[in-house]
């Protein structure tokens, strides 16, 4: 990973603090250096899983977050406490947290169906214990499970969130 795409990154994740319209630039500069497909920001409330997408990347529009939210946030939001539970301050896989055919989970999916996204990963922004901020990032099937270097990469970008 070049040094100059992580230092993008993290001007872009301070960019947002100036207007938050930048999300989706920042997001997908997240999303690259994952290696990912797109990232969302999170607002994870268990008494409102609806208020879940604050902020996406640019291949998840507001068609999509409608019927998300509508459909799919309610199933999702114990797919995500789960593999946050798992995570230890760092990244959670829903590939960690079915026993199953991964495939044959609703949300999964959808997101396959909708985005050719066959593999999710969450890690918490911090834990206030009323509600949980979080990044999620989703990848491809042909990518796999995040990888060691992804995490690690994410380490240095995290604080910036």
């Amino acid at each position: 990973m070049a040094t100059q795409s992580l230092l993008n990154c993290i001007s872009s994740l301070y960019d947002v603090l100036l207007d938050e319209g930048q999300w989706v630039r920042a997001l997908a500069e997240f999303a690259a250096v994952m290696n990912a497909r797109s990232s969302a920001i999170l607002l994870i409330d268990q008494n409102y899983p609806e208020a879940g997408v604050q902020a996406v990347g640019s291949m998840i529009k507001p068609e999509h977050i409608a019927y998300y939210s509508e459909h799919l946030a309610h199933l999702d939001l114990q797919n995500s406490m789960r593999a946050l539970g798992l995570s230890d301050g760092g990244w959670g896989a829903d590939t960690e947290i079915f026993s199953g055919d991964i495939a044959e989970e609703p949300v999964t999916a959808w997101f396959t169906k909708t985005f050719n996204v066959t593999i999710r990963a969450i890690a918490p922004l911090n834990r206030a214990g009323i509600w949980t901020d979080a990044v999620a990032v989703q990848f491809d099937g042909a990518h796999g499970p995040i990888r060691d270097e992804e995490r690690a990469l994410s380490s240095i970008l995290h604080p910036h969130f």
